[in-house]
Parts: structure tokens; C-alpha cells; sequence
């Protein structure tokens, strides 16, 4: 890479790390934190100007240090995930042996390599459900554990039981949102469809703002017959949330038993807008534009109906077959671990958070969220190795990602590990080419080790050119004096203090390099 003058001409990767703050936010918060802007200013100094990115944007705190040049890794970036709490987590956490009795192992007891994989799906459930249970019997008052535990009873077909988990967590807690809601689903499936609009109403008394709720509702009066009570659900359905597909598809079919087929028309059409795939609102737009005699349209309709509809019962074919499938299975229940570690983890129960973290991983190799849970406790307990090894997992998993390659290059700098930080900072601006701290990241690096200068400085004025503010400039200012541009040193130090006036440092280093450029 020689040329970084015009980085916002090249391919831009898809994805998160992609997306720009707003115009006001970018440049209050930008640069906060971009890794480590080296000016040496005698005793005083500059320090490392560090960053991070948060909630999959970047963000860049300036931070100043007294002591000149400090080493890049001591580049700390934040957590992508919710960070666990700050007490350190032993690398390899006792052994309590399982109990007997249960005929079950359960990997929260014991170290993830210690538990085979179950090898048919009816294993997997019964540790999972073991699992829960083991959960539900940690917090017995709590209504979190239950609900989890009637999840997992719905996800193994017991509905019946998931029904009785679901009414333990109402009494619990009244106010337990989530368990009417629930409820509700159960009783439309058994044809209970009067307690399924009371236990939806109760849900809209406890929560209004909750999504979908009326248009269930008008799904369980409609099976009443009571029409025109459904068409008032599903307009205030509409209302909260216009691309409510399902409710427009419903309203099209209210519409159409009553004749009034231009609103049947119109509802449907809405509906194929919002969700292009949703096959019986094709049917729906086809059987208005037959009544209103409209044969092209209709045969076009018609045409992508049968089209959908064919690709949708190979879905549920597969879908089906799945349900058995142990892969399948493997990756549902390192879903539920993942949840309950993290449960365990606002707990402050970090071992066995991370042990169910880690049987996660195990049971599903794509499964970001519990790597991302990891990688936070890990390096929040100094376990920086551990953290990369998860990391590099990430990467394969999410290619595409440049805010994984940036935690990479941080914890091999950390690490010391001149080549693959380069390396993973390289990868970063060729993910993110529109973000200035990925070409902060690397100049900072190649200044530190005195390697490729003119390079750095072509990348510090890149930064410059995708955001010129005070620690851009200042990195500039450095990457000219080390390659032995004088007047260019001065001059980006000068842009710095024109963009942070009241930063003392910045005045002070201005004077110094002026005061080396009139000396004999």
C-alpha cells in the first residue's frame, strides 16, 4: 500500500463497520481515543491517543500522557459486548462433580471439555433441560430462570409443560410480560381463542407499545367471527407500526369477505411491498384483481404466489427435517447456554457463565454472540490470549467484519506482536476504508517501530482527509517529523491548534517545533 490519498474512492466492505454517525456527533466523538498519536514534547510529551469503537460505530476520546511514547499495547479497546463485571475469572475454574442421582451431566458444573457432546438429539435435550433446571434451582425467586425454562419446554414440543412454567412466572411476578404473551400464543394454538384475547389485552394493559400485539389480537377475533372488532385491532396495529405486513394481509382478506375489493386490493399491495416473499399476500392481491377483473394482474399475481409458495413447503420440508437433525439441535442449545451465561453473568457468577460460554462454542462453531460474551470476560481478566484465540474464531465466522479485525490488531499489540497487529490494521482499512482511526491505527504503528515512515505519513494524511481534527493533525505532525519534513511538522501542528485552541499541549509543541526550525 503506497497510495491513501483518496480512501474514500475505494470498495467499501458490507456491513455494520460501514455506517456513519451523524454529522454532529462524528466530530464531537470521532477521534476519541484513535491508537496511539506519538509527539514527543520533552519532559511533558504527548501520549497515546487510544481508541475503540462501541455498539459497532467507532468512537475516539482523547486521552494525553505525561510520559512521551508509550507502547502500542497499551491500545485498550472496549467491549463489543456487554462487558462482564471486573473481577478476574481464574483460567481454569474447579471441577464440581456432577450429581449421580440426575443421570445427566451438566456443563455448567463441570469444564466444557470434560462433558462429551451428546450424540442424538434426545441427549442434547436432556442436558439442556437439566441445564435449565440447574438455573431455575440457582434463583429460585427469580422469574427470568422459569420463563427460560418454559422456552426450552415450547422448543422441545412439550407445550404443556412450557403452558405451567409460563403461569409460575405470572405468579411470580404479575407484571411478567412476557409470560401472558406467551400464554396467549399457546391458547390460539389450542383453539382457545377468547383466553387468547384476554391474556394479549393484559399484555397491551402491561406493556401498549409492545409490537404485534393487536394484530394478535384481531387474529383470535377473527377466529370468534367477530369481524369488525378485528378490523379496529388491526388498524391500530397499522397505526403503531406501519409496515406491519401481516396486519395489512389480514385487513386485505377482512376486506375482501366483505366485498370491498379496491381497500382488499390496496392492503394486499401494501403487503407484497413490505415483505416481497410473503406468498399469501400474493394470493390475497390475485383473488382482488380477479373480482375487480383485472386478468393481467391477476395472472401475474397468481404466477408469484405459486412461485413462493413452492419455495416456501421446501423451507418447511427442510425446516421439519431439522427439527431432528442434531446440528440443528446443537446450534438451538448454544443459543439457550449462551442466554444463561449470560444470566449467570449479571449474577456475578463468572465462572459458570463462562463455562456455558464455552460449551457454546463447542456445540455450535458459528455462534458470534457467545464469542463476543468470551472475548469481554476475557480481556477484562487479562486473559488477552484467550481473547485473540476467540477473536480469530470471529473472524472466520464473520469475515466481513472490520471491527473484529481492529480488536485482533489491538490484542496483538498488546501482545507485542509486531507482524500480525500490521497485518489485522491492514485488513481493518480494507474492510473500513471510510473510517479515519483504521489508517490512525497503522501509521501509529509503523511510526512507533521506526518502519515504512514514508508510508505512515501517507496514512496519517489519509486520516486527515476523512476527518481533520486536533489528534489527526497531530499525527500527521509526527509521522512529517520523522520523515524529516520540517515545515510540514509545523504546519499540521498548527491545523491542531487551530482545531482545539485550548489545548495547552498542542500550543506547547507548536512553540517547540518552531522554536527547532529558527535555531541555527
Amino acid at each position: 500500500m503506497t497510495k491513501h490519498s483518496k480512501p474514500g474512492n475505494r470498495k467499501r466492505a458490507a456491513g455494520g463497520s460501514s455506517r456513519k454517525a451523524p454529522a454532529g456527533a462524528e466530530k464531537r466523538g470521532t477521534w476519541i481515543l484513535l491508537a496511539a498519536v506519538v509527539v514527543c514534547i520533552g519532559v511533558a510529551g504527548f501520549g497515546v491517543v487510544r481508541s475503540f469503537w462501541r455498539r459497532g460505530d467507532m468512537q475516539r476520546p482523547v486521552a494525553a500522557s505525561a510520559s512521551g511514547p508509550t507502547q502500542p499495547e497499551a491500545v485498550r479497546p472496549e467491549p463489543e459486548a456487554a462487558p462482564p463485571e471486573p473481577e478476574a475469572v481464574p483460567p481454569n475454574p474447579s471441577a464440581t462433580p456432577p450429581d449421580p442421582a440426575r443421570g445427566v451431566l451438566v456443563p455448567d458444573l463441570l469444564p466444557p471439555e470434560q462433558v462429551p457432546l451428546p450424540e442424538t438429539v434426545e441427549a442434547l435435550n436432556a442436558e439442556e433441560l437439566e441445564t435449565v433446571r440447574r438455573l431455575a434451582e440457582d434463583y429460585p425467586d427469580r422469574v427470568e430462570p422459569v420463563a427460560l425454562l418454559g422456552k426450552v419446554y415450547k422448543a422441545h414440543g412439550n407445550t404443556e409443560a412450557a403452558m405451567e412454567r409460563w403461569q409460575e412466572c405470572v405468579r411470580l411476578d404479575p407484571g411478567f410480560v412476557e409470560g401472558y404473551y406467551q400464554m396467549g400464543w399457546a391458547a390460539l394454538h389450542r383453539g382457545e381463542y377468547q383466553r387468547a384475547v384476554e391474556l394479549w389485552q393484559q399484555v397491551l394493559k402491561l406493556d401498549p407499545a409492545k409490537p404485534d400485539v393487536h394484530g394478535l389480537i384481531a387474529r383470535a377475533l377473527m377466529s370468534l367471527g367477530r369481524t369488525q372488532e378485528a378490523v379496529e385491532e388491526l388498524k391500530k396495529d397499522i397505526e403503531a407500526n406501519p409496515k406491519a405486513f401481516h396486519s395489512h394481509f389480514r385487513l386485505g382478506q377482512t376486506y375482501l369477505q366483505e366485498k370491498d375489493y379496491e381497500k382488499a386490493k390496496q392492503h394486499c399491495q401494501t403487503a407484497v411491498e413490505i415483505q416481497p416473499d410473503f406468498p399469501n399476500a400474493y394470493y390475497g392481491l390475485a383473488t382482488a384483481c380477479a373480482r375487480l377483473g383485472q386478468k393481467d394482474e391477476f395472472k401475474r399475481n397468481m404466477e408469484k404466489f405459486k412461485q413462493l409458495e413452492s419455495r416456501e413447503f421446501e423451507v418447511l420440508k427442510d425446516r421439519n427435517r431439522a427439527r431432528d437433525d442434531l446440528r440443528f439441535a446443537r446450534q438451538r442449545v448454544g443459543i439457550t447456554y449462551t442466554e444463561i451465561g449470560e444470566y449467570y453473568r449479571q449474577q456475578r457468577n463468572l465462572r459458570r457463565a463462562e463455562t456455558l460460554w464455552q460449551r457454546a462454542t463447542m456445540l455450535d462453531a458459528k455462534n458470534p454472540i457467545c464469542r463476543r460474551y468470551l472475548t469481554a470476560l476475557f480481556k477484562r481478566g487479562g486473559r488477552d490470549q484467550e481473547a485473540l484465540e476467540v477473536y480469530e474464531e470471529l473472524s472466520r465466522i464473520e469475515p466481513e467484519n472490520a471491527l473484529v479485525y481492529a480488536q485482533i490488531g489491538m490484542l496483538n499489540s498488546r501482545l507485542q506482536r509486531f507482524d500480525a497487529t500490521e497485518k489485522a490494521f491492514r485488513k481493518v482499512i480494507e474492510l473500513a476504508p471510510e473510517r479515519a482511526e483504521a489508517y490512525g491505527w497503522l501509521a501509529e504503528l509503523l511510526l512507533h517501530h521506526n518502519k515504512n515512515l514514508p508510508e505512515a505519513e501517507s496514512l496519517a494524511r489519509a486520516a486527515v482527509e476523512i476527518e481533520p481534527g486536533g489528534p489527526a493533525w497531530v499525527l500527521l505532525s509526527e509521522a512529517c517529523r520523522k520523515n524529516g519534513n520540517r515545515a510540514g511538522a509545523i504546519s499540521a501542528m498548527e491545523q491542531a491548534v487551530q482545531a482545539e485552541p485550548e489545548n495547552v499541549a498542542y500550543q506547547a509543541e507548536l512553540r517547540r517545533l518552531q522554536a527547532e526550525e529558527s535555531a541555527p
